[in-house]
């Protein structure tokens, strides 16, 4: 508005036009990170703000599984009331780098010397499952010896653990005869050949 030595007083008129052109910002995003199989996946942590409006954060995963460890790809999209859009990026990586663990078990045991084979213990792994293989000793002792058997108990992802159990063998079954020689009937003053029994163990 002016107005001249007269009194008149004239107008002019400008238009003013507001316009939004820069995008969110991420203030924080929770950094990539690796974290063991039994744990909780963390949640989205974010901190974004924009310069006009409010904003509308999206969270998209995309999981990536493989034999010994998943892959978590997380992307945050920010955007605008304006659609200005930014991005930032989240790896989670999820692995197993933990041992099975045996449970409780009698360290000796007996068993019967013709029937040892076996597996005598158990063990839990905390994702996996678990293949336990063992290894034996012979050791002297006892009627039938004695056995030091080692265990190994591993997941897919090759931790191991082993530890050690000792059987006793024990036979507690008595020979059997295989071959018996027939009943003889000779006189008096005759001469006989003694035969010869066969018999079987069992260990």
């Amino acid at each position: 508005m002016a107005e001249d030595a007269c009194g008149n007083i004239g107008y002019g008129y400008s238009t003013y036009y507001v316009s939004d052109w820069t995008a969110p910002t991420f203030d924080y995003v929770a950094e990539s990170m690796t974290i063991e199989c039994d744990e909780e996946v963390p949640a989205a942590d974010y901190v974004v703000s924009d310069n006009c409006s409010t904003v509308e954060v999206t969270v998209y995963e995309m999981p990536y599984a493989y034999e010994c460890f998943e892959v978590i790809e997380r992307a945050y999209i920010a955007t605008d009331a304006c659609g200005n859009t930014s991005y930032a990026y989240q790896t989670i990586t999820i692995v197993d780098t933990t041992a099975p663990v045996f449970n409780a078990y009698e360290m000796e045991i007996n068993l019967p010397c013709d029937n040892y084979e076996g597996v005598f213990v158990t063990a839990n792994d905390n994702c996996n499952e678990v293949n336990i293989s063992y290894t034996d000793e012979f050791v002297s002792g006892g009627c039938a010896g004695r056995i030091i058997r080692t265990y190994t108990a591993s997941d897919v992802c090759q931790n191991a653990a082993t530890t050690q159990q000792i059987m006793t063998l024990v036979d507690e079954v008595a020979p059997v005869a295989a071959y018996v020689p027939a009943d003889q009937i000779v006189e008096c003053g005759q001469g006989y050949e003694m035969g010869s029994a066969e018999f079987t163990d069992n260990c």
